[in-house]
């Protein structure tokens, strides 16, 4: 039996599908890995949709930032190799529903486009891209690849902001 990769997508999944997550985080961690090592061939990655108040919380446990923010990204392979017997964990997202909300409302667009534009933020990071404009513009590009994908109507210009 061959192995394959595992996206567990918990919390309130209503805004995205478990497919479209899945095919995305493939998306981005095949082709926009960063790191030195060849990205793996299957992984496991876990994201999880929380409220404000988890997000601040995990935010401040972590990271010693008192504040909620709409998305957190652990990478946990930081250039190693993959180990080969078994699916390697190479990260956990956490994003923040009502940050997505108040986002959406903001940059009027979708609750949906805006939970994708937080996951391939993320996603991003768990890939080894660091903060600052480079990340942004690749996921904006992205972003719009996957907004194609998955029709999730007009394609504004949009920067990915974390607060």
């Amino acid at each position: 039996m061959s192995k394959k990769n595992e996206v567990n997508y918990i919390g309130d999944t209503k805004y995205l599908k478990q497919k479209e997550v899945e095919k995305t985080a493939i998306e981005v961690i095949k082709n926009y890995w960063r790191f030195s090592c060849a990205p793996p061939d299957v992984f496991k990655l876990d994201i999880n949709v929380v409220t404000d108040s988890e997000i601040k919380e995990i935010n401040q446990k972590y990271l010693d930032r008192d504040c909620p923010t709409d998305v957190i990204a652990f990478s946990f392979s930081e250039g190693e190799k993959m180990p080969e017997k078994e699916i390697p964990v190479i990260g956990q997202i956490i994003i923040s529903k009502d940050a997505a909300k108040r986002q959406a409302v903001e940059y009027k667009h979708s609750i949906e486009k805006e939970m994708t534009i937080l996951l391939v933020h993320g996603l991003l990071h768990v890939a080894g891209w660091e903060e600052g404009e480079e990340i942004q513009a690749v996921g904006a590009g992205l972003v719009k690849k996957v907004n194609r994908t998955l029709a999730f109507g007009s394609q504004k210009e949009m920067k990915i902001i974390e607060t």
